[in-house]
């Protein structure tokens, strides 16, 4: 998380609040501010514990109702929930991501990664597409080494097992 450039550009997002027709207050900078920053795609609660230090008089409440506003006007982006928290990306350009399905964490990929097909003839008439995201399902490498040390051990204690019941001749219940 970048949060050590919080502030630089306040009049370039209070700007950004104004042209979007938000009023320009100090939570919603803040908020803003972080989500342009922060490319974790966090949750409402994590924006608010992550600002709670810096604007003690900051509500959760506030912080749902200004991503609400901030998602209907474009200067967020939705994410599809994970572990049933709605997350929040700040990068509003088009680019795609790809999921730990382990931990969670999102990843950012430039939409050249991906170049998905144009939209299915199917939609419903009246639907207007505004965009294609695509979400990679992976195993990130933190996970993998994670999984591969579990198997280590499981494979270890397997192997002590064989040994003690070839040894002993005694297998232990499974």
């Amino acid at each position: 998380m970048k949060t050590e450039s919080l502030g630089i550009n306040s009049n370039s997002t209070a700007a950004t609040l104004h042209q979007a027709g938000l009023r320009v207050t100090g939570p919603r900078l803040a908020i803003l501010e972080l989500l342009r920053h922060d490319s974790s795609h966090p949750t409402a609660e994590q924006v608010y514990q992550r600002l709670r230090p810096t604007h003690p008089g900051l509500s959760l409440s506030t912080v749902y109702n200004a991503l609400e506003a901030f998602s209907r006007r474009g200067l967020c982006r939705r994410m599809p929930p994970v572990g049933g928290s709605q997350r929040y990306d700040g990068t509003v350009e088009p680019h795609h991501h790809a999921l730990c399905i382990r931990c969670g964490l999102i990843y950012d990929l430039p939409p050249e990664v991906y170049q998905p097909s144009p939209p299915p003839p199917q939609l419903q008439p009246g639907l207007r597409v505004r965009g294609v995201q695509v979400t990679f399902e992976v195993i990130c490498a933190n996970c993998q080494s994670l999984a591969e040390g579990e198997a280590r051990v499981a494979s270890d204690s397997g192997s002590l097992l064989d040994s003690h019941t070839r040894e002993g001749g005694v297998k232990c219940p499974s």
